[in-house]
């Protein structure tokens, strides 16, 4: 299983809204509620989102599209991709989740004490699971954005951070189940689908994308693209290959050239006017 040519489930750009650009076709369009979107801080586009603990409501962006569309992280096959700049060194912020405490197979993802935690909640029979990265010094810098991405293939998770590996940790058998809530963004559920605790994320959030995929390493490599990111609207295109209107290059397949002249072909968008 790899990216390949699928389109995330979904992506968010936070170009000054919370909408779902992925071309796949779910909408899975947030509602903010407190944060804020910023032009000082971002990866690439011309926004980010920001969010913070210290006035009410409590930051976070909530319903993002319906419970079944993010159901697929039970199956634990996934990816999980997005970019932090903490607001605070060794902090305890979630990034995202769905759980609210109601036994439902959910899952939350953040930094606790310089590390990446993944929790799945209720499982194996409602037992609460929890796997870590090591500890990284991306989780106790405030000075840059950082490049995360979780992994799994339903046996290993991996935790990446700036397209290199950090660590793999083996996972128990994952089982079907409901989410709890639809998924929330710079926080993880409280009481209610729109509440976040108050571990709700600080800091800056950009180029969030989920997928039902897992990734290789080289496509983990694509999507941190030497820490300038990627518009992911139509996924890789094949794993880093040539962008999609290209089919053909010398007899070569367009999705199996990595370079053209010795230029990342993830970084080429534009070949004699095709795009």
């Amino acid at each position: 299983m790899a990216l390949g040519t699928s389109k995330p489930v979904c992506y968010y750009q936070f170009e000054n809204n919370a909408n779902d650009t992925s071309n796949a076709g779910n909408g899975m369009n947030g509602t903010m509620v407190g944060g804020s979107y910023e032009t000082a801080e971002k990866v690439r586009g011309s926004y980010s989102y920001k969010g913070d603990r210290d006035a009410l409501p409590v930051d976070c962006i909530h319903s993002c599209g319906d419970y079944d569309d993010i159901s697929f992280i039970n199956s634990g096959v996934f990816t999980i991709s997005y970019w932090t700049k903490l607001q605070y060194a060794n902090s305890t912020d979630y990034v995202m989740g769905t759980e609210v405490g109601s036994g439902a197979k959910d899952f939350l993802i953040g930094w606790v004490s310089k590390q990446i935690r993944f929790k799945r909640y209720g499982h194996p029979s409602d037992t609460d699971v929890d796997w870590y990265s090591d500890v990284t010094t991306a989780g106790n810098d405030t000075t840059a954005f950082h490049h995360i991405v979780i992994t799994c293939d339903g046996s290993n998770m991996k935790f990446y951070v700036d397209g290199a590996l950090d660590s793999t940790r083996a996972t128990a058998a994952w089982s079907a189940g409901t989410m709890g809530c639809t998924l929330m963004l710079g926080g993880g559920p409280n009481t209610t689908c729109s509440t976040p605790w108050s571990y709700n994320y600080r800091g800056y959030l950009d180029e969030v994308s989920l997928w039902d995929e897992t990734a290789t390493a080289d496509e983990v490599a694509s999507l941190y693209n030497s820490g300038a990111g990627l518009d992911l609207s139509d996924g890789l295109g094949g794993g880093g290959g040539l962008p999609s209107g290209l089919k053909d290059v010398g007899g070569v397949s367009g999705d199996s050239v990595k370079t053209v002249g010795g230029i990342s072909a993830a970084s080429i968008k534009t070949i004699m006017g095709i795009s």
